[in-house]
């Protein structure tokens, strides 16, 4: 293999050859690891199932992502689901790296949720989840680190689809256009900077339009993350 230099978000100076070996490592290591984009926004969106990691929320259970950029609401957007289990209260997920505070879009795939109580809106304000500072850091990580695999795809292999010789059902990377990549780098930059705390992470509370410091619920946590 021809070894070249690239710059990325996440890894400047790297070769081919180690890119592939970071993504062949990532998904040996995890048996459920899927990649795929267009799932829900035709090419705005990238949307990874995986293993929960060792040490966050409902560690080793099977666990979903979705990262897109909201045309109507002007944000980017990040969702988290796994199979609804605990009681009702846990349902999806929602962060807002955005300064809009009312209006934004749900990815339908993952709106509606069948509980014992049954069917709720993750939309809907009055509802919280459960997972606090666990399952909202592991996300923001997690988010992170697929997103550096989908730019290491994207600037090496993405004109060799199957040279890695991983299975469409696993990775999937359409040809993404120029101003989706563009917002998908924004939000690269946005969750490096939350991740090293250089931005602070605030709940929003939808009764009174307005912001309460982060974790004050406790064990629950609004749907509605904004940083």
């Amino acid at each position: 293999m021809q070894e070249k230099e690239i710059i990325t978000p996440f890894y400047p100076d790297i070769t081919e050859n180690q890119a592939a070996e970071i993504i062949l490592e990532a998904f040996e290591q995890d048996p459920k690891l899927q990649i795929i984009t267009g799932a829900t926004h035709t090419d705005w969106d990238i949307l990874v199932n995986y293993t929960i990691p060792k040490g966050e929320y409902r560690e080793g259970e099977l666990g979903s992502i979705c990262m897109y950029w909201d045309m109507m609401g002007q944000e980017h957007v990040i969702s988290q689901l796994y199979p609804n289990t605990k009681k009702g209260n846990d349902l999806p997920l929602r962060i807002f790296p955005s300064s809009n505070l009312v209006e934004y879009y749900t990815a339908k795939p993952v709106n509606w949720y069948q509980t014992p109580y049954g069917i709720k809106d993750a939309e809907i304000p009055s509802e919280t989840s459960i997972g606090g500072i666990e399952r909202v850091d592991g996300v923001l990580r997690d988010s992170e680190r697929f997103l550096r695999l989908f730019w290491l795809y994207n600037d090496f292999f993405k004109n060799m689809k199957n040279y890695l010789e991983i299975s469409k059902e696993r990775l999937r990377i359409r040809d993404i256009q120029k101003i989706a990549l563009k917002h998908f780098r924004q939000m690269s930059d946005i969750l490096g900077e939350i991740n090293e705390g250089k931005i602070d992470k605030r709940f929003f509370h939808n009764e009174n339009l307005g912001y309460m410091k982060m974790y004050d619920h406790g064990d629950y946590i609004c749907h509605q993350v904004h940083m």
